[in-house]
C-alpha cells in the first residue's frame, strides 16, 4: 500500500494493507519522518484498496490532534504445527508454555476517535475523583492536593464507519501461556513494585498507572511481547514490523505472536524455536534503555493493537531475565 503526499503527488512511504486499515483510513491523522528526520503530519483523505494506495494531505506538524482506531481482532487456532514447548523459568515450578499453530487472523477497523492532546492543570492523585480532569486554580477542589500541569487527552469526536475495514489471513501463530506458579510469582512482583512506588513516591506517576488498572498476568504477557518484538532485528534478518502481538483475556490470559503477512514470514516460527535467544536480547535492550518504566525505544509500539495499555518495563524484564537457556 503506497502512501501518497497529495501536495506533491509523490509516494513517501509504503505499508501493508492491515496497517493501512488501522493507520491511514479516511480521517486518520498520520505521523512520519521526512528526509531531514523531522516529524511531519498528514490527514488521510482517501484509501483506495484496489489501487493499493492512500492519499494524505499535509497538516501542521505541531498539531495536537490525533486519531485512535476502533478495532476488533480475533485469533483462531486451526492446526497444531509442532509439539508445544515448555520454557522453564529460574524459579522452580514456574513455566511458560509455547504452542506453534496455523491460525487465522481477522481484524476489523470499525471507526475511530478524534482526540486532542493538551497540557492542563489537573489532580495527579490516582485515588481522587478529579484525577486527570482539567481543573483551575492551585489546589484540587476534591482532595486539596496541589494541581500540576500534565498532558491530558480529550476525545472530541467519534466516527463509526458504515462498513468496517476487514483483513483476514492465515499465518503461523505462537500462543504464550503461564502456569499457576508463574502467575503467583508475577502477582507478587507486581504487588512488590506497587508497594515500593507508594512508599517512595507520594503521587503515582501515569507511567505506573497500569499496575493499578490491569491484571498482573496481562501486564507481564503484554510487556514481554513488546520487548521481544523490539529484539526481532537482533536475532533474525527481519524488522520489528514483521511481527505482531496480542493479549487476550478470556477463561485464561494468553499472548499471541503472529506474522504480519499471509502465509507467514518466519518470525513467529523463529520466536517459537529460539525463544531463549529472543528473551536474552529483549532483556539486554530493556536493561540498556535509560527509561524507568518503559518508553518508545524499548516498550511502547506505535502499531500496538491495544493502545499500549497494560505495559510495565520492570515486570516484563523480570520474566525475560528468568527465562533459561
Amino acid at each position: 500500500m503506497k502512501l501518497i503526499d497529495s501536495s506533491t503527488g509523490e509516494e513517501f512511504e509504503e505499508t501493508n494493507l492491515d496497517i493501512a486499515y488501522r493507520e491511514v483510513f479516511p480521517g486518520a491523522i498520520y505521523s512520519a519522518q521526512n528526509a531531514n528526520g523531522e516529524i511531519v503530519k498528514y490527514r488521510a483523505t482517501e484509501l483506495e484498496v484496489e489501487e493499493r494506495r492512500a492519499v494524505l494531505i499535509p497538516i501542521d506538524p505541531n498539531s495536537h490532534t490525533f486519531t485512535i482506531p476502533e478495532t476488533d481482532l480475533e485469533v483462531k487456532q486451526l492446526e497444531l504445527l509442532a509439539e508445544p514447548k515448555i520454557v522453564a523459568l529460574s524459579i522452580p515450578g514456574a513455566e511458560l508454555k509455547l504452542s506453534l499453530v496455523w491460525g487465522e487472523i481477522k481484524t476489523l477497523v470499525t471507526g475511530y476517535k478524534l482526540c486532542i492532546k493538551q497540557y492542563e492543570l489537573s489532580c495527579t492523585r490516582s485515588s481522587c475523583r478529579s484525577y486527570h480532569q482539567p481543573l483551575s486554580g492551585k489546589f484540587c477542589p476534591t482532595c486539596g492536593s496541589k494541581l500540576k500541569r500534565i498532558e491530558l487527552i480529550t476525545v472530541v469526536d467519534e466516527v463509526d464507519f458504515r462498513l468496517p475495514y476487514c483483513t483476514e489471513y492465515k499465518t503461523p501463530v505462537v500462543k504464550v501461556e503461564v502456569n499457576s506458579v508463574a502467575t503467583n510469582i508475577i502477582c507478587r512482583e507486581v504487588q512488590h513494585l506497587k508497594t515500593k512506588i507508594q512508599r517512595e513516591i507520594p503521587e503515582i506517576p501515569p507511567v505506573y498507572a497500569a499496575l493499578w488498572e490491569s491484571s498482573p498476568v496481562t501486564i507481564a504477557l503484554h510487556s514481554i511481547g513488546h520487548q521481544i518484538i523490539f529484539a526481532v532485528p537482533l536475532v533474525i534478518l527481519s524488522s520489528s514490523l514483521d511481527l505482531n502481538y496480542l493479549v487476550v483475556e478470556q477463561e485464561e490470559t494468553v499472548g499471541y505472536f503472529y506474522d504480519a503477512v499471509a502465509d507467514g514470514n518466519g518470525c513467529s516460527e523463529a520466536v517459537f524455536h529460539q525463544f531463549g535467544k529472543f528473551a536474552r536480547s529483549a532483556a539486554a535492550l530493556a536493561r540498556n534503555c535509560s527509561c524507568e518504566a518503559g518508553c518508545p525505544k524499548c516498550l511502547y509500539m506505535h502499531s500496538c493493537l491495544q493502545d499500549n495499555q497494560s505495559l510495565n518495563k520492570p515486570i516484563g524484564l523480570s520474566i525475560l531475565e528468568a527465562v533459561g537457556e
